[in-house]
C-alpha cells in the first residue's frame, strides 16, 4: 500500500524518513519531484519568453525612469509625450500617475510589450491641461533600484505604503 505525500505516491516503506531509512527517503522523494529548471520552465511559459527569462534567470534589478515630459498640441487636442528610460535589462508593465496645474491626477498604465523595441519608449498620452509633473510607480511596492528618477516637474503624490500582498 502505497501513503500520499504532497500528491506524490510513495511506497509505503518509505513513506517516513524517521521510521525508515532517510537516504532511500530522499531518493524516492528526489526521484518524483521536478527539478528547479522545470519550475522556471513553466514560468517562462506562463508570463511570456522574453519577461520570464529575465525574471527566472538573470539577477538583475528593476530601474525605469522618466527622462522629459513634452506637450504637444494637435487638432485641439492636448498630449503629452513621455519619454522612458530601461535602465536595466528588466522589462515591466509601467504604471504613471499625471499630475495637472488644477491638482486632479489621471493614472496611466502600459503594458510590458513596450520594451519589446529596446529599452526607451515615448508614451504618447492624451491630456486635459497643462502637465505640472508626472510620477512612475505611483504604488510605492515597485522595488525600482533609483527613485530619483521616477519623478518628473512637480510630482503628484503616490499612494500610501501598505501591504504588499492581499489578504
Amino acid at each position: 500500500m502505497a501513503k500520499r505525500f504532497r500528491n506524490l505516491r510513495v511506497p509505503s516503506d518509505v513513506a517516513h524518513p524517521s521510521t525508515r531509512d532517510s537516504k532511500l527517503f530522499r531518493r524516492v522523494i528526489a526521484e518524483r519531484l521536478p527539478a528547479t529548471s522545470g519550475y522556471c520552465k513553466v514560468g517562462v511559459r506562463c508570463i511570456g519568453p522574453y519577461v520570464g527569462e529575465v525574471f527566472f534567470y538573470t539577477t538583475d534589478i528593476l530601474d525605469i525612469g522618466i527622462d522629459s515630459v513634452v506637450t504637444r498640441t494637435s487638432e485641439g487636442q492636448k498630449f503629452a509625450a513621455i519619454s522612458l528610460h530601461r535602465f536595466t535589462s528588466v522589462p515591466f508593465p509601467v504604471r504613471l500617475r499625471v499630475g495637472y496645474a488644477d491638482s486632479t491626477t489621471q493614472d496611466v498604465s502600459l503594458p510590458v510589450s513596450i520594451w519589446a523595441h529596446g529599452s526607451r519608449f515615448d508614451a504618447v498620452v492624451p491630456v486635459r491641461a497643462n502637465v505640472t509633473g508626472v510620477r512612475l510607480w505611483p504604488d510605492p511596492s515597485v522595488p525600482d533600484w533609483n527613485p530619483s528618477n521616477d519623478t518628473w516637474g512637480t510630482p503628484p503624490r503616490a499612494n500610501p505604503p501598505g501591504p504588499v500582498t492581499r489578504q
